[in-house]
């Protein structure tokens, strides 16, 4: 009877090491924004406005935005979770929002959470009417700022 010794061998490559199992969050201050719709019509302020609060963001030198490119097949997203979506855009901190209108009248409900470990850092509601709409995305940026510097990394 003839018996063959059969050996397999792979390598751990860093692409295997990507996959879901093995993300990891970013240890720099960067954060990824991802806002859902409360309603239909916040659903429709949502789309429109997670990429105008990125871009206040931006501004600031010392933090870091997800690509919108990244975060945009997050937006509207209300299942996922603050660790899975700090993963997805390869960011420190999301900032999930819900976003309620009518009546010409908005209301952001804000939560920043570190995605190291899903822990709430910060939250907060902006309201404005359809005339003051356009100063939201810089009210939020303005408060979040400091929260993002001042968080241990």
């Amino acid at each position: 009877m003839r018996r063959t010794l059969l050996a397999l061998s792979f390598a751990v490559t860093p692409a295997l090491l990507a996959g879901p199992a093995f993300a990891q969050v970013a240890t720099d201050r960067s954060v990824g924004v991802v806002l859902a719709g409360a309603n239909d019509e916040g659903a429709h302020a949502a789309d429109q406005y997670w990429g105008m609060i990125s871009d206040a963001l931006r501004k600031d030198a010392a933090i870091r935005v997800a690509d919108k490119a990244v975060m945009e097949p997050l937006a509207g997203n209300k299942t996922i979770t603050p660790q899975a979506a700090g993963a997805a855009m390869k960011v420190r901190y999301v900032l999930t929002g819900s976003v309620s209108a009518g009546s010409h009248a908005f209301k952001f409900d804000m939560k920043m959470f570190d995605a190291k470990d899903g822990k709430q850092l910060w939250a907060t509601t902006f309201q404005s009417d359809e005339d003051n709409i356009l100063i939201v995305p810089n009210e939020i940026s303005g408060a979040l700022i400091p929260v993002i510097k001042g968080a241990a990394l």
